[in-house]
C-alpha cells in the first residue's frame, strides 16, 4: 500500500493507466494535507488515451492534477514505458498501476499479456530499491491472498507474470478505498465502467531477488526476512527444507532449480480391450393425421467402435496405455427411419516395433512399420429396426434387434526394441551415472542398490546428427533367470536391446566375477543374448582400488574376446572411446538389418 510518508526525500512516482486522473488528484491532496514538513515528491501521471479522445470531465481532472503539481502525459502505453522518450533516462522509486484491464475482464489471456509486458517494461525504469504496486479486483490475482479461490488457470497469475521482469512479491495489502476518498474507478480509460473495489488487493513487487543462504531451514523464524506471510503460514507444505537459492516464482514457493521429473520407459503391458456395443434397433409405427397407418419407421442402431492400435514413430513407450480399453457404443435408432450414429473407433498409438501376444504367448500382430494398424477388438453391429422386418404378410412388425456386444479380448503388448544399446550390470555398478554422463537422461542416482526399477533411455547425439539410444537396465542379481527378485522382468528388458554393454564395478574385489554372473544369467535366460555385439565398461576407475583390480578383469575379458573400456562415469573420464565404440555397434547392427531385408 502506498503511504505518503514513503514519498519523503524527493521520491519519483509514475502512475500508469490513469483513466480519469482521480487517483493522482487524491494522492496529491493527501500530500498537501500532510501535517509534516512539505514532501517534495515528483509525480508523473500517464494515460493510455490520446487527449482528443478524452471526455471533458477527464480533461478537467488532468488540468486540475497539473495545477496541483503533477506532470501529465497522454497516449502512454503501459507495455512499452521504457521506449518512451520521456522515461528513457528516468529511474522511479514507485510505479503504480491500479486495476490493469484490457479487452474485458474475462479476456484472461489478454490481461495476462498486459501484466507480463508491463512488468518487463516497468522493471527497466525502477531504481535500485524501487517498487511496483499493482491493484487487482478480488479473485483475479491467482494468489493465496484471494479469499475466494479460482482455478489457477482461470486467473491473471500476477506473480507468474511478474517473474518475466525479474520481480518478486514482497507485500500484499487490501486496497482501502476509504483512504482515497477522491478516487473514482468509473471512467477508466474513458469508458463509463467501474471496478469492484471491495476486497481488492494491492501487490507490491521488488526487483531484488529474495535469497536464502545454503543452510538447513527447519523453523518458521528462518523465513521472517522473506516478508511473505503465505510461506510463513504454510511452512509444513514445503517438502524440501534445504534450499540453496530460492525465489518466489509462482503462487507457491519453488526452487530456482526445479527437480527434474524422470519418466522411465514402459516396454510391457497387459491390457484388456473391449469393442463398443452396437445400438439397439427402434420399434416405431408412423401415425400421421392424413396417414394413420403409415407403417413401420424404426431406424437401425449404429455400429460400435473398434479398438485399434496404430504404430507411430512419435511414441517410444507404452506408459500412456491404460490396462482397460473400451471403445464407444453405437447410438440407438429412432423413429422416422433415422439410423443411430456409428461410434468412433478408438485409436491408440504405440511405438514402431510393438508386438501383440495372446494370453498363450502366440504373436498375433507385429507393427514394424510406421502407420501399421492392428484391430484388437471389433465393435458390435447395430440392431435392425422394425422397418427391416416388414413383409407382405406382416406389414406392421413390432420387433427389432438388440445391438451386438463388442469383442472382449486380452493381450500382452511388448516393444521389440527399446534401445540400440543396453547397459547391464549388478546393482549399484554405476549404470545410471554413466547414462547421465553421456546423455540428457536423468535417472535416479543413490548410494544403495536397486535405485533403478524401470529402464531409462537416453539419446546420444553425434556430429552427423545421428542419434543412438542407450537404455539403463535395472540391476541383475544371481539367480535372475529363476525369477529371483524381478529377474525375468529385468531380463525381458535386455532382450529388447540390439547391443549390450556390461558395466562392472572395478572397485570391488575380483570384479571379473560380476561379469561371469551377468553372462551366466543371460545364457540361462536366452543363449542368443550372448551372441549379440557387446563390450565391457570397467567403471569407478577414479578409486584407488579400481586400478589394482583392473588387471584381473582385463585377463578375463581377453579370454571371452570382448573390448574393455576403463571409465569413471562420475568424473566423465574415458567417455569418448566408449561413444566411438557405441557408434560402431550401431552402424554394424544397421548394416545387418539392411542385409537381412535384402535377403528376404
Amino acid at each position: 500500500m502506498l503511504d505518503v510518508s514513503q514519498l519523503e526525500g524527493g521520491k519519483q512516482v509514475l502512475l500508469v493507466g490513469e483513466g480519469n486522473f482521480s487517483f493522482t488528484i487524491s494522492l496529491l491532496m493527501k500530500i498537501a494535507d500532510s501535517t509534516k514538513s512539505p514532501i517534495s515528491a515528483k509525480l508523473i501521471s500517464s494515460c493510455f488515451q490520446k487527449y482528443r479522445n478524452l471526455s471533458n470531465t477527464v480533461k478537467e481532472n488532468a488540468r486540475f492534477a497539473c495545477t496541483l503539481g503533477a506532470e501529465v502525459w497522454f497516449g502512454i502505453d503501459a507495455t512499452s514505458l521504457h521506449q518512451h522518450e520521456r522515461f528513457k533516462n528516468e529511474k522511479f522509486d514507485f510505479i503504480v498501476f491500479n486495476f490493469p484491464h484490457v479487452g474485458g475482464k474475462m479476456k484472461i489471456h489478454l490481461n495476462r499479456l498486459l501484466l507480463k509486458n508491463f512488468f518487463v517494461s516497468s522493471s527497466l525504469l525502477l531504481s535500485e530499491n524501487g517498487k511496483i504496486l499493482v491493484t487487482l479486483c478480488r479473485e483475479q490475482s491467482g494468489t493465496p491472498y484471494d479469499k475466494i479461490k479460482r482455478k489457477h488457470g482461470d486467473t491473471w497469475q500476477i506473480i507468474d507474470m511478474a517473474t518475466h521482469g525479474d520481480l518478486v512479491l514482497v507485500e500484499a495489502h487490501p486496497f482501502c478505498s476509504t483512504s482515497w476518498p477522491l478516487y473514482n474507478s468509473n471512467g477508466y480509460r474513458s469508458l463509463e465502467k467501474g471496478f469492484q473495489l471491495d476486497e481488492a488487493i494491492t501487490f507490491t513487487f521488488a526487483r531484488t531477488l529474495l535469497r536464502i543462504e545454503c543452510k538447513d531451514i527447519k523453523n518458521q523464524e528462518d523465513f521472517t526476512r522473506l516478508h511473505c506471510p503465505y510461506v510463513q503460514d504454510h511452512l509444513d507444505q514445503i517438502e524440501n527444507c534445504i534450499f540453496k537459492e530460492t525465489q518466489l516464482f509462482s503462487h507457491y514457493m519453488e526452487e530456482t532449480k526445479c527437480p527434474v521429473r524422470v519418466k522411465p520407459i514402459v516396454d510391457f503391458r497387459s491390457v484388456k480391450v473391449q469393442g463398443g456395443k452396437g445400438g439397439d434397433g427402434c420399434i416405431s409405427l408412423r401415425r400421421l393425421c392424413k396417414n394413420p397407418l403409415g407403417g413401420p419407421d424404426g431406424g437401425d442402431g449404429g455400429n460400435g467402435g473398434h479398438v485399434t492400435f496404430k504404430a507411430t514413430s512419435n511414441k517410444t513407450s507404452l506408459e500412456h496405455i491404460s490396462s482397460v480399453l473400451k471403445a464407444e457404443d453405437g447410438e440407438k435408432g429412432i423413429n422416422r427411419d433415422c439410423h443411430g450414429k456409428n461410434a468412433e473407433h478408438l485409436v491408440v498409438e504405440v511405438p514402431v516395433g510393438t508386438m501383440f501376444k495372446s494370453t498363450g504367448g502366440e504373436i498375433l500382430a507385429d507393427l514394424n512399420e510406421d502407420g501399421a494398424v492392428f484391430i484388437a477388438a471389433r465393435g458390435g453391429s447395430g440392431g435392425k429396426g422394425n422397418h427391416y422386418f416388414a413383409t407382405d404378410v406382416n406389414q406392421a412388425p413390432e420387433i427389432a434387434e438388440y445391438g451386438a456386444t463388442g469383442e472382449e479380448l486380452s493381450y500382452t503388448i511388448e516393444i521389440r526394441t527399446i534401445a540400440h544399446v543396453g547397459l547391464i550390470g549388478l546393482p549399484n555398478a554405476g549404470k545410471s551415472t554413466f547414462l547421465r554422463a553421456i546423455s540428457r537422461a536423468r535417472p535416479k542416482v543413490a548410494p544403495y542398490p536397486f535405485t533403478t526399477l524401470q529402464p531409462h533411455v537416453g539419446v546420444v547425439k553425434y556430429d552427423d546428427l545421428q542419434q543412438v539410444t542407450v537404455a539403463d537396465i535395472p540391476g541383475l542379481v544371481a539367480g535372475a533367470h529363476r525369477n529371483r527378485g524381478l529377474g525375468i522382468a529385468f531380463l525381458r528388458h535386455i532382450e529388447r536391446c540390439l547391443c549390450l554393454l556390461y558395466v562392472v564395478d572395478t572397485s570391488l574385489p575380483e570384479p571379473w566375477q560380476q561379469l561371469e554372473v551377468l553372462r551366466y544369467e543371460l545364457g540361462q535366460y536366452d543363449k542368443n543374448l550372448l551372441g549379440r555385439p557387446s563390450g565391457v565398461l570397467a567403471n569407478k576407475m577414479d578409486l584407488v582400488q579400481s586400478k589394482e583390480n583392473l588387471n584381473e578383469l582385463e585377463l578375463y575379458v581377453n579370454k571371452i574376446n570382448l573390448p574393455l573400456f576403463p571409465v569413471s562415469a562420475q568424473d566423465s573420464v574415458g567417455i569418448l572411446p566408449i561413444l566411438h565404440y557405441v557408434r560402431k555397434l550401431y552402424d554394424n547392427s544397421r548394416m545387418k538389418e539392411g542385409s537381412d531385408e535384402n535377403v528376404e
